[in-house]
């Protein structure tokens, strides 16, 4: 149920923002008059808050919000390292408690049906663009330029594609050691750089402009330091529970696989970032106050 809340949401936001965008361009209101009109103007709200809402929901369901914020920042597998890891076997981590009502089993399973609707989302419209740019250039040019350079001309399109299916598998077929371990780092990554983007850009309008030291390399090291936790929780996910879990409707390795793809992608953006753009952001920077200086 909760894999078709998610598709549904997916479906409805790109559906509505095509719909925002044509309504736009002839000048259309936008005042909402059927039923149809507000669910998908609530959806379009939703998809809005899409990084910050899982967070909130999440924080409804835990016991207390200290232990959510311990669970997101902390390795703790429970043992599942070496052992064989069964459906029957896993219990409610500390963060959820063990006598959760429904109501908080509720805000768990929308906290995951909303985060997992974004993943859907931006899978239908990797793919979206694929359709479109074989119907823009053809088939035979698209199967021309792949014969002459697979590496090059292929590769982006596929692993875009992939490491879209590795979130949406990790999230349907293994949620639940998912849930237990990697979730909370992921929402909490996702909604602080949710609430960081936009107090920068309320603080640029309102207030003053952010100096750019601050701005173009304080801020991206921040950014890591919510992100590492992430990296950590999703490559021991792959590594100590997902082989020895049985509960899923996917073979366990195909799940490590999807695990392993995502760890893979988030290590490039840590090596992109510390390696590559920070050190650039760096010296444009430097040479842009010599620069000012010398002048």
């Amino acid at each position: 149920m909760s894999v078709l809340v998610s598709a549904a949401l997916a479906v409805t936001w790109i559906f509505g923002q095509s719909r925002q965008n044509t309504q736009d361009k002839e000048g259309a209101s936008a005042t909402p008059k059927t039923p149809a009109d507000i669910a998908i103007r609530c959806a379009l709200w939703v998809h809005g808050v899409n990084q910050l809402l899982p967070a909130v929901l999440l924080a409804a369901s835990a016991v207390s919000p200290l232990l959510l914020l311990r669970a997101a920042v902390t390795i703790d597998f429970g043992g599942l390292f070496g052992e064989e890891t069964s459906s029957a076997k896993l219990e409610a981590p500390d963060w959820l408690g063990h006598d959760a009502g429904f109501l908080k089993h509720l805000f768990l399973a929308a906290s995951l049906a909303v985060w997992r609707a974004e993943k859907l989302e931006s899978l239908l419209q990797r793919m979206q663009r694929s359709v479109n740019e074989v119907k823009r250039t053809g088939a035979a040019s698209i199967m021309s330029g792949f014969v002459k350079d697979p590496i090059g001309y292929g590769w982006p399109v596929f692993w875009g594609i992939t490491l879209r299916v590795a979130l949406v598998v990790v999230g349907s077929c293994g949620c639940i050691p998912f849930l237990q371990t990697a979730f909370p780092a992921v929402v909490l990554d996702e909604c602080l750089w949710w609430v960081v983007a936009n107090a920068q850009n309320l603080w640029d309008r309102k207030v003053c402009s952010i100096p750019a030291v601050v701005n173009i390399l304080v801020m991206p090291l921040v950014d890591l330091l919510h992100f590492i936790p992430v990296l950590m929780k999703v490559f021991f996910l792959g590594l100590t529970a997902y082989p020895y879990y049985d509960g899923a409707s996917v073979a366990p390795g195909f799940l490590v696989a999807c695990a392993f793809a995502w760890t893979a992608h988030n290590c490039h953006m840590l090596y992109t970032t510390l390696f590559l753009d920070l050190p650039d952001s760096a010296r444009a920077l430097w040479a842009a106050r010599q620069g000012g200086g010398g002048g």
